[in-house]
């Protein structure tokens, strides 16, 4: 599990949305895979793993709907 997931998982949306920025700031192509070296289809995929644990969680018995959302995401609807 990419690092962003596990930080949304435990409930630290800022830190998980620090993770993604820097894969999407940092380390990502234009068609959004990432830069490895060698290229890292994992990292790739966390970032969509960690956007979707900030969003929705179903780890337990119940389903929480938006679990982890960071500072930065101050307007929005579900």
């Amino acid at each position: 599990m990419h690092r962003a997931a596990v930080y949304a998982r435990l409930g630290n949306a800022d830190r998980a949305y620090q993770k993604i920025q820097l894969l999407i700031n940092n380390l990502t192509y234009h068609n959004l895979w990432i830069d490895g070296p060698p290229f890292q289809i994992d990292a790739s995929y966390g970032y969509t793993a960690g956007m979707s644990e900030m969003l929705i969680q179903s780890n337990t018995d119940a389903i929480k709907f938006l679990p982890a959302i960071p500072n930065e995401w101050e307007n929005g609807s579900v």
